[in-house]
């Protein structure tokens, strides 16, 4: 009985391995993509690195896999890798312009402590010449 189970197990596993290997790669490199472009508005920084992870495992099959892909498949996975690319790229950008809208939300207070201050040393220069009248 104990044999039986380790050869199911065993079976089991090579089964599951396989049936990885069955999605080729354009279609599990689009669905990858589309999870992204779908949720990267909420990615945190640890998202980010598991999704970088994740694309860079499924460039570095592509480059080993593409003499077995047909022209097809190679636009598709390419296409899959431009989309990337720019999901990555506009996310950037949102950061920083968020980023900037923030400094900018905060700058009035910025340009008003500045000047309070310049006004101070100002006022504090002023004070031992008019001192000295």
């Amino acid at each position: 009985m104990k044999h039986l189970f380790a050869a199911l197990l065993a079976a089991l596993t090579v089964m599951l391995v396989a049936s990885c290997n069955l999605v080729p790669l354009p279609e599990r490199m689009d669905k990858f993509v589309d999870n992204v472009e779908k949720n990267y508005s909420n990615y945190s920084q640890e998202d980010w690195e598991a999704a970088s992870e994740k694309f860079e495992a499924l460039c570095n099959e592509y480059q080993e896999k593409k003499g077995s892909l047909t022209q097809d498949q190679i636009k598709q996975v390419r296409s899959a890798m431009g989309r990337y690319a720019g999901i990555a790229l506009r996310a950037g950008a949102e950061s920083i312009t968020g980023t900037i809208q923030e400094l900018g939300d905060e700058l009035p207070g910025l340009l008003q402590g500045v000047k309070d201050f310049i006004q101070e040393l100002g006022g504090s220069q002023n004070a031992p010449a008019e001192e000295a009248k």
